[in-house]
């Protein structure tokens, strides 16, 4: 098979990592004050080598390095009753630069610097409140604000060279014991009713996100929950201040076209398209809503087995989509964030926005022949092909669709004395019922089982064995085949994805009376024991789908732990 595909191999990155971590406590009657402090750095290079196009090989060099510092004034009431003040500041710095070649090296390519800095001080505290049958219903709460900022110097991706965000908000919960063992009600041994809300003034859009959940323990042996919760994700900042805008011109397929509309210099069913690319300020922050059902089971028949089972449905309103230069001309849903037949006001607010850092023009007849031409500024562009503009298609972030998804997920440990030691079983899982994409006109799209889209099922093993300071185990996780659905592309079964790791460990303290290694353990850990290889896909740059099968080759470590 011929694959117009440039043959790569990327080598993995070299990565040095340093630090220092130091912290102190001083008790003085009720209260507790500590703080914390690390500073790290970390050094990364990587390679990519094109075998039949070495001009086109890339080696990245990067340096991030940062600190934090974290304070805490604790103050204990009477009782349940207790106050915290917490203050946070973290600053990191990260250099990127980019070679053509392989070494011995020119000046870089690119070579940026980014930094970002967060501030945060939040005061919350706790309370008893009053008596319930089944114990002291207890509230906590409080308030926060945070101060975000960003600064980079890569002017063509981050134009505007970064921007800030300013958070406040409030927060509470509260816990309701109704019901407690020792009142002895029949098939209700306990029953507990949680509530919490949070709001936030995010500047540029709000959030409020409630949560309510229930625990009903039946028994010693059986309980059943559920909640449900609103979350939110705030828009980050690549996506609102991030990439700088760009304006394009193109003689470009317009499904939409009203032949009423053709312009003759162009092509039938072509349309003079503007484009807008780059961040999106307008961007608001996605809602989350979630729904779980489970059980619990610890039987009295298996001491040490437990065993949790769930069933979940999760909905994202105002899902953020990307549309792509074709999907934004062919794509109904789309044109609510275009604009047909613009007027010249738009045009000119658009090309003359001081976010845009590049103006060109493609594919043309009517300018340089239909050549690219590329514009120092606004002023340099034709009044003819403004005049000329038949929509502005938007390809910035948007808020587009609403996701869907609900499955089943489950646990189960176990616990029990085997050959003079003790061993240890834990398997977790999570089965995918359904993950769609649904757009404004009510059409779903699966987004499950495909390429760079999550497999329906994933397992998760984990065994231990211990006795006298010496423990063995292994992880085995499994990632469920799917189907390579890539446009353009046939489509193919990808088989499953089976990796197994392997460890061991040494109390070392019970091996030598130094007072220094008390609480010391060395663990040796083989990683990817059988060096499992992940599935093929053909015809594509990484040869794997980097979502669900990320290569693993086996490594070997070893490690020193030390608690003082």
């Amino acid at each position: 098979m011929v694959s117009n595909v440039p043959l790569q191999i990327t080598q993995l990155p070299n990565e040095t990592v340093t630090g220092f971590y130091g912290g102190l406590e001083q008790d003085f009657g009720d209260f507790t004050f500590s703080v914390d402090a690390s500073r790290f750095r970390r050094d990364r290079d990587a390679v990519i080598r094109y075998i039949d196009e070495p001009e086109d090989n890339r080696f990245y060099d990067t340096r991030t390095t940062g600190y934090s510092i974290y304070g805490n004034l604790h103050w204990q009431g009477p009782g349940a009753t207790s106050l915290d003040l917490n203050i946070d500041y973290g600053h990191n710095t990260t250099s990127s630069k980019l070679y053509y070649g392989l070494p011995p090296f020119d000046d870089p390519w690119t070579d940026y610097e980014h930094k970002n800095s967060l501030f945060a001080v939040e005061l919350r505290g706790q309370t008893p409140l009053f008596m319930l049958p089944g114990g002291t219903a207890m509230a906590a709460g409080g308030a926060q604000y945070r101060k975000e900022k960003m600064r980079t110097d890569a002017a063509i991706f981050f134009h505007l060279d970064g921007g800030e965000r300013e958070v406040k908000s409030l927060f509470g919960e509260i816990n309701l014991p109704l019901v407690g063992p020792h009142q002895d009600i029949g098939f209700v041994r306990s029953l507990n009713v949680t509530g919490a809300l949070r709001y936030e003034d995010l500047g540029f859009d709000d959030a409020l996100a409630p949560k309510i959940g229930a625990r009903w323990q039946i028994n010693e042996s059986v309980a059943l929950r559920g909640t449900y919760a609103r979350s939110f994700l705030v828009p980050r900042f690549r996506d609102t201040i991030g990439i700088a805008e760009q304006v394009s011109f193109w003689n470009y397929p317009y499904a939409f076209l009203h032949p009423a509309d053709q312009n003759s210099a162009l092509p039938d069913g072509n349309a003079l398209v503007m484009y807008r690319a780059g961040a999106n300020p307008e961007l608001k922050t996605r809602n989350a809503d979630t729904f779980t059902v489970g059980i619990d089971l610890t039987p009295e028949f298996a001491p040490g087995l437990s065993l949790k089972a769930g069933y979940y449905r999760i909905k994202i309103s105002g899902r953020v989509v990307t549309p792509s230069q074709n999907d934004s001309v062919s794509v109904s849903d789309l044109q609510a964030f275009n604009v047909a037949n613009p007027s010249a006001e738009l045009i000119q607010s658009i090309v003359h926005n001081p976010t845009v850092f590049r103006w060109f023009a493609t594919g043309i007849p009517f300018v340089n022949d239909g050549g690219t031409v590329i514009y120092n500024n606004a002023g340099d562009i034709p009044a003819e092909l403004f005049s000329q503009v038949q929509l502005v298609a938007d390809i910035r972030p948007q808020n587009f669709a609403v996701e869907k998804t609900d499955g089943l997920d489950f646990e189960l440990s176990y616990q029990a004395p085997l050959l003079g030691g003790q061993t240890s079983l834990h398997l977790t899982g999570q089965y995918i019922l359904n993950l769609d994409l649904t757009a404004s006109n009510g059409q779903s799209v699966s987004r499950l089982d495909g390429y760079a889209q999550p497999s329906d099922l994933r397992l998760n093993g984990t065994f231990i064995w211990g006795r006298d300071g010496f423990s063995v185990g292994t992880v085995v996780n499994y990632v469920d085949g799917f189907t390579d659905n890539r446009p353009g592309e046939p489509a193919r079964k990808i088989g499953s994805y089976t990796t197994a790791s392997l460890f061991f460990g040494f109390d070392v303290g019970r091996l030598t009376g130094s007072a220094g290694l008390q609480d010391s353990e060395v663990q040796l850990v083989v990683a990817n024991l059988f060096d499992a290889r992940p599935p093929r896909i053909v015809d594509s740059v990484l040869g794997y789908d980097p979502y669900n099968t990320p290569p693993n080759p086996r490594t070997i470590g070893l490690m020193l732990t030390n608690r003082f």
